[in-house]
């Protein structure tokens, strides 16, 4: 977690090439979940090519997305409301 992004890329090249070299090996290869937290604005773009890679979850700090301070609980709403705007809607 906490990764900048060609750190987070190198990461999951290198766990793609190990479970590779498992799945040879093993009779039950199977469903793998990969949660990252990149250090990076979260974008619809961002999602995706973090999707095809593998990445099954991630963590957006949303009020770091719409200013730099902790707002107040009714910016927090916006900023959830956006964020469902912008990634769950899609």
């Amino acid at each position: 977690m906490n990764y900048d992004l060609p750190e987070v890329f190198s990461l999951l090249a290198q766990l793609d090439a190990a479970r590779a070299a498992l799945d040879e090996h093993d009779e039950r290869p199977g469903r793998f979940e990969i949660f990252v937290i990149p250090n990076a604005a979260a974008s619809p773009d961002l999602h995706d090519e973090l999707s095809a890679l593998g990445v099954t979850a991630t963590l957006a700090p949303l009020w770091e997305l719409f200013g730099d301070a902790p707002p107040p609980l009714p910016a927090k709403h916006e900023a959830l409301s956006r964020y469902a705007e912008g990634f769950i809607a899609r």
